[in-house]
């Protein structure tokens, strides 16, 4: 949708998401080749710039 030119505050309404800073968010991530994030469990912490698969099972 961003891409498609659709603005932070009108994806948000769409998508019913509270904060439109968040879109923001993950278009920098997508820019950023930082695609892993997408993945992540909400709410947990993971060392700076590791993803999923780059951690061990102790991690």
């Amino acid at each position: 949708m961003f891409l498609e030119g659709g603005s932070s505050p009108s994806i948000a309404k769409k998508l019913g998401i509270k904060n439109p800073s968040q879109i923001r968010i993950w278009m920098s991530w997508y820019r950023h080749n930082e695609t892993y994030r997408f993945v992540q469990p909400v709410g947990k912490q993971y060392s700076f710039q590791k993803g999923i698969h780059e951690m061990s099972e102790v991690d």
